[in-house]
């Protein structure tokens, strides 16, 4: 997996996170689960935040998790669902701006962020083991 495969995906899945919060859902059958929609917020900006900094991270420039770096893709991140939550507001007669579900984007953010820095000595493992592949 090159950086530039990894920056591929992540567009793809911002574009696809994109639609899919401006869609509008009328025949979606309820899920019985009362906090469904906030996991699926919670998960949604976990994965975001993963694909966006493995894009960072497996650059051959990078040799460590850089906090300020993480900082800064969670404080785009943040800004990202707060942006998308107005947008929902502002462009649609169907979707609200929900204080909830921008907790829920933070949520996977911050855990996504807190995994990433838990893990340290994994990732540079697995970084070696991606650029030893990639250059065989």
């Amino acid at each position: 997996m090159t950086p530039k495969f990894i920056g591929i995906v992540g567009v793809f899945y911002t574009v696809a996170l994109i639609t899919v919060c401006f869609l509008k859902f009328e025949n979606l059958e309820k899920v019985n689960f009362s906090y469904a929609d906030k996991v699926f917020h919670a998960l949604t900006y976990f994965v975001l935040t993963l694909i966006w900094f493995f894009q960072y991270y497996t650059s051959k420039k990078v040799k460590d998790i850089n906090l300020s770096k993480l900082l800064l893709l969670i404080t785009v991140l943040l800004i990202f669902g707060m942006v998308i939550e107005i947008l929902q507001l502002v462009l649609t007669d169907y979707r609200s701006f929900d204080w909830i579900d921008f907790l829920a984007d933070a949520v996977g953010i911050f855990s996504a962020a807190i995994l990433l820095v838990l893990t340290k000595t994994r990732l540079k493992e697995f970084k070696s083991q991606i650029l030893n592949t990639r250059y065989r």
